[in-house]
């Protein structure tokens, strides 16, 4: 088994080809789109995620860091082909395996995620997908090409309960305690540095 850095999002990308290729709406967009879900949802709940590998900020969504080298590798290798099909009149590169993933790589857990976001996602097209990752506020605040930090994931853009506000509220004075406390050490710090 390789130990490589992306051996690993090779198998998942497999693991979710072999699944998918088959949904009329599968293509490399919502493989990507399938991914970061996973992999963003895998950190909320764990604190890591599946694949491991970094998401930047392209045009039509987060994208694992690597996604096109390793789509070559595996093409190269025989892992995975690239089926070119019309769907609604324009060209979709659907990505099949040719190869099964190796299951070693994947908790239970894990296995149980990435299931139950291709179950979610399955007969949704790649756009409406693309068109949600986009409301991600890790995607909106990058800058192209960006890494898009996984803690993003827990930053919620829902309005504050009444609770929460009160809630923050009573602890509005601690936190300013706090703040005035390390700024103050920190200036001392400094101070004591130069």
């Amino acid at each position: 088994m390789s130990t490589k850095p992306e051996a690993k999002l090779r198998e998942l990308i497999l693991y979710v080809s072999s699944m998918c290729w088959k949904d009329p709406g599968f293509g490399k967009t919502k493989l990507n789109k399938i991914l970061f879900n996973i992999d963003f949802d895998a950190f909320r709940k764990w604190g890591k995620s599946i694949s491991g590998r970094k998401y930047v900020a392209k045009q039509f969504g987060p994208v694992p860091d690597i996604m096109d080298s390793v789509l070559s590798v595996m093409q190269r290798k025989k892992d995975i082909a690239i089926q070119r099909k019309d769907y609604h009149g324009k060209e979709q590169q659907v990505p099949v395996p040719l190869r099964e993933y190796d299951h070693t790589m994947f908790t239970r857990d894990e296995m149980n995620l990435i299931f139950e976001h291709i179950n979610e996602y399955w007969q949704r097209s790649g756009t409406s997908m693309s068109n949600a990752s986009h409301e991600f506020v890790g995607w909106r605040v990058a800058r192209p090409r960006e890494p898009i930090p996984y803690e993003v994931s827990l930053v919620g853009t829902r309005e504050p309960t009444l609770d929460e506000i009160r809630r923050g509220q009573e602890l509005e004075h601690f936190a300013k305690e706090c703040l005035a406390r390390n700024a103050s050490g920190e200036t001392q710090d400094h101070r004591r540095r130069t």
